[in-house]
């Protein structure tokens, strides 16, 4: 219950679990600690069962060192595997997350392979820095559960210092219907290329149930929302982005509909207007 601002990741007062904690029952709470796995894949693994296991939450930790810069595979510190259900993720603290030519993320609702859904996760209040793939994805959020992640809530969180061969704070990148995406702040999101994103639609045919609002997109170089163009090829659906602050008063870089914008850039498909002209919120 001790919040992690002004605590310092393995220090003597830290209770600190060096390796890998594996959640396979439901009904846990993991609260309270510096989690560390330097060299590892995982810090929390949040394995599959059937039924799913459910009701997990993992607050208040410092969720630092995960992976490495030659570290193979793909790294996910928080991995939550093929359809546990209402799982909570609050009040942390992601940082120096690394991985070299794979793929990462600080929270990865997964995989591809999944036939189990995960439903009602929330992600809330939590601090991602210095994420970074040489060659891959950088992601602080991935959700990409084949058979869907309805009702996530991705809220209240801050994103900095993520740097990739591409860069997806949030990617939403499977089904992820009526999810909510608000109160977030991004910043400092680079990339080798231009594929450098706070918010991005992939995979995903529930897209248009999203709702994306009162989020900061404080940067012009990188997208606020954008989605794949796949995703418009085959649903043509629109992600809903109205009422967020794209970094400037005259709102997001739209050389089509907003030509007078300056703020964040934003990709086709996505209803913007109005914007918020003034970084305070909804």
């Amino acid at each position: 219950g001790v919040n992690v601002s002004g605590r310092t990741a393995g220090d003597a007062s830290e209770s600190t679990v060096t390796g890998l904690i594996t959640v396979d029952f439901s009904d846990v709470e993991i609260d309270g600690f510096t989690l560390t796995n330097p060299g590892q894949t995982n810090a929390v693994y949040v394995k599959p069962y059937s039924p799913s296991h459910s009701d997990i939450t993992i607050n208040h930790n410092i969720v630092d060192t995960v992976g490495g810069p030659a570290q193979t595979p793909n790294v996910h510190a928080i991995l939550v595997y093929q359809g546990p259900d209402s799982v909570t993720i609050a009040h942390n603290r992601f940082n120096n997350i690394k991985s070299g030519a794979y793929s990462l993320s600080a929270i990865g609702v997964l995989d591809t392979a999944s036939t189990d859904p995960s439903t009602d996760v929330v992600i809330d209040d939590n601090t991602f820095s210095d994420i970074a793939s040489t060659t891959k994805g950088a992601y602080g959020v991935l959700i990409n559960n084949a058979v869907g992640a309805s009702s996530a809530q991705i809220t209240n969180n801050t994103f900095s210092g993520l740097n990739g061969g591409w860069t997806h704070a949030i990617g939403l990148e499977g089904p992820t219907s009526n999810a909510v995406v608000t109160g977030n702040i991004f910043s400092g999101l680079t990339a080798a290329g231009a594929d450098k994103i706070a918010v991005f639609f992939e995979d995903n045919p529930n897209g248009g149930t999203v709702n994306v609002e009162c989020n900061q997109f404080n940067g012009t170089a990188f997208y606020g929302v954008a989605v794949a163009a796949n995703d418009v090829t085959t649903w043509n659906y629109v992600a809903n982005a109205d009422n967020n602050w794209w970094g400037d008063a005259t709102g997001p870089n739209d050389p089509v509909s907003n030509p007078a914008g300056t703020g964040a850039l934003v990709g086709p498909n996505v209803d913007y207007d109005p914007w918020l002209t003034t970084n305070v919120g909804c």
